[in-house]
């Protein structure tokens, strides 16, 4: 699943079986006038997961708060990994790329 370049993959390594599947979602709004969407795989068969991503309102940041939910009531391994592409700023774009030899903007 990945929201807006945010990544997210489950239950094995690398993409895992939830990567590029439909998941479904919840909306609802939150006390402070925000809102959170929760996002959830749909196989109740086997653990699943659940990512919640709550927007405060008149907020510059946002929360994720991801969580796995084991239907089977037993000991299972598995794997999680999240990643994120962001671009801070008023020009929503990445910025310069610096390396060793370049120094980073002022």
């Amino acid at each position: 699943m990945a929201a807006r370049g945010i990544e997210w993959c489950f239950p094995v390594e690398e993409h895992g079986y939830e990567w590029a599947t439909v998941w479904g979602y919840d909306q609802v709004p939150v006390a402070d006038g925000g809102i959170m969407l929760t996002l959830f795989t749909r196989d109740p068969r086997r653990p699943y997961a659940v990512v919640d991503i709550i927007l405060p309102r008149d907020r510059a940041y946002f929360i994720l708060r991801p969580r796995v939910v084991n239907s089977w009531g037993s000991d299972f391994r598995f794997q999680w990994w999240t990643n994120a592409m962001l671009a801070p700023g008023a020009a929503n774009k990445p910025g310069p790329i610096c390396t060793s030899s370049s120094r980073p903007p002022r």
